[in-house]
């Protein structure tokens, strides 16, 4: 069943669309810029002709501090940055062209796709109602049309994360599976309506983990600063395959989480963290930082990230498997914005075990390797 699941989702699943991008030809002799500036448009043209999106963005640097009044230069800045995966750098540049040009088709149906990758539903509404007037790209016209027609009806907007992954430590398969429907909110506030289910292979050790269940809930979300959301679920939770005895019924939670990344010339910093706070667990509070750094390479649909993976969870009740630190290599390959492989192996370490429950592995230390992929939309 979880096969098939995962295949519709794959096959259902929108995969970026592929834009031409406007390759940058030599500006005519009578350009109000520098001569000394014309090495760059030339070098500009020969490494993006070469696919090197890094070099080529490095020369457009140079030239965007001289100001250029030719729009050309700040669009294909745009495509550049897209092209490196900066998805909010070139919404911005995009967005001050358009300003200034409100009409102009490579500017649009750059923001057309752009907005539809971060879920700006509201903007990329006012994009394809001009894309309709003023392009002769008739699959463009048509696709921006069905885009409209569609959202006339599209009361909600969904997110959705399915992810699993393997691990050697106890050779289990773990797997999770969240749909959030968001409805429209007032004053920054959504509503929202979800499902959760929580599914491992450990249930032979009942005494000690309870992954599996399910959770349905509504709930609400807001977010301060572009960096940190709070949501708030109230909801039912009922056990499976767990033999012990359990709390079942109505579940409360509180989950705050702020995630930020930082990126220079493909190297890479992360940081996410996440406080979680619920009723079913006997209102323990949770708290976890992971922290990637490494470098990232983009070729066409493929973004592949060595980094170095950092770990770290404490819990108020000092549960083992709640109270500990993980480091080590990790690799992720994600294809597109919406489907990522990863591998990691990692040292651990448990620190603070204090609530009375066995500790199964009889060490403070394990050793593991990680091998899973998540699908998120």
């Amino acid at each position: 069943m979880t096969g098939l699941l995962i295949s519709l989702i794959i096959a259902g699943a929108p995969a970026k669309r592929k834009i031409p991008v406007k390759i940058y030809k030599r500006l005519p002799r009578n350009l109000t810029i520098p001569d000394s500036v014309r090495i760059y448009i030339d070098s500009i043209d020969y490494y993006w002709g070469k696919d090197n999106a890094k070099k080529a963005k490095h020369f457009f640097d140079k030239i965007l501090k001289y100001n250029p009044p030719q729009y050309s230069f700040y669009v294909n800045y745009g495509y550049i940055l897209w092209d490196l995966g900066k998805t909010k750098d070139a919404i911005r540049v995009f967005e001050k062209v358009l300003r200034k040009f409100p009409y102009d088709e490579a500017t649009l149906t750059a923001l057309f796709y752009l907005y539809d990758e971060t879920g700006k539903i509201r903007k990329r509404k006012e994009i394809a109602r001009r894309l309709i007037y003023i392009t002769d790209n008739d699959s463009l016209r048509n696709e921006a049309r069905r885009f409209l027609e569609h959202s006339k009806y599209s009361f909600f907007k969904y997110s959705l994360y399915l992810g699993s992954y393997f691990t050697t430590r106890e050779k289990f398969v773990d797997g999770d599976l969240r749909i959030n429907f968001y409805l429209p909110g007032f004053m920054g506030v959504e509503p929202l309506v979800g499902f959760r289910v929580l599914s491992d292979s450990r249930s032979s050790k009942v005494d000690i983990y309870e992954d599996n269940h399910w959770f349905t809930y509504v709930g609400a979300r807001t977010g301060l600063w572009n960096l940190v959301s709070i949501f708030l679920y109230y909801g039912y939770f009922r056990r499976f395959r767990i033999e012990k005895p359990v709390m079942e019924g109505d579940n409360l939670a509180l989950v705050g989480f702020l995630y930020r990344e930082w990126l220079y010339r493909g190297l890479f910093y992360s940081l996410y963290g996440e406080v979680n706070h619920e009723k079913r667990t006997g209102y323990n509070t949770t708290l976890t930082i992971e922290m990637s750094a490494g470098y990232r390479w983009k070729r066409r649909h493929f973004t592949l990230s060595p980094s170095v993976y950092y770990k770290f969870i404490r819990d108020r009740k000092k549960f083992f498997y709640n109270n500990l630190m993980e480091v080590g290599p990790e690799l992720e390959i994600v294809y597109s914005y919406w489907f990522a492989i990863y591998a990691r192996f990692l040292k651990g370490f448990y620190s603070g075990i204090e609530s009375g429950e066995p500790n199964p592995y009889g060490t403070d230390t394990y050793t593991d390797i990680r091998i899973g992929f998540y699908i998120a939309r």
